[in-house]
């Protein structure tokens, strides 16, 4: 079971609206309207966990969840001025502070993604490991910011994640 949300990228973003999820038989649109831009992930079981979008609808994040994945899966999508580069925007995500005690730190590209993939031994005070992927993609003037991670007593295999990233489309 999911129990822990992604540490830190919820405060992204200051303003809660309303979700833009599109459904398909078999796949969830995830949409930013005035980017024209959309993500394309299987349909499956998704929970919505949180949407927070910017009053000019210019920025948008979501968190989901899925029991059958046993995973957390946020993106956010934004303006990508700030780091210009897939690559630049992995490093900026990874200053994070909410990382800085990240072990197993294994950087990579994958397709149009540039990816960090690490371990946290706790998360909200709770004694767990969570295994994470963060993954940068700069589509025209847009970051696609994805961070996909797994929860258990015992640190959780990062092969899913990496699965899941490959099914992940960028429209």
């Amino acid at each position: 079971m999911i129990r822990i949300l992604s540490i830190g990228l919820l405060l992204l973003l200051s303003c809660a609206t309303s979700t833009s999820i599109e459904s398909a038989i078999s796949e969830k649109y995830l949409v930013l309207g005035t980017a024209r831009l959309k993500l394309v992930i299987p349909g499956e079981d998704w929970k919505v966990l949180g949407v927070r979008r910017r009053p000019d609808d210019s920025a948008v994040y979501y968190a989901l969840a899925s029991e059958k994945r046993d995973l957390v899966f946020s993106f956010f999508l934004d303006d990508a001025a700030a780091c210009g580069t897939a690559a630049a925007c992995r490093t900026l995500v990874m200053s994070n502070p909410a990382f800085k005690d990240a072990r197993n730190l294994v950087l990579s590209e994958r397709g149009r993604f540039s990816v960090a993939a690490f371990n946290l031994d706790a998360a909200m005070n709770q004694p767990v490991t969570q295994t994470h992927l963060v993954a940068e993609a700069v589509t025209g003037a847009i970051l696609v910011d994805i961070h996909l991670s797994r929860t258990g007593s015992a640190t959780p295999d990062a092969a899913p994640l990496y699965e899941f990233l490959k099914v992940v489309a960028i429209e």
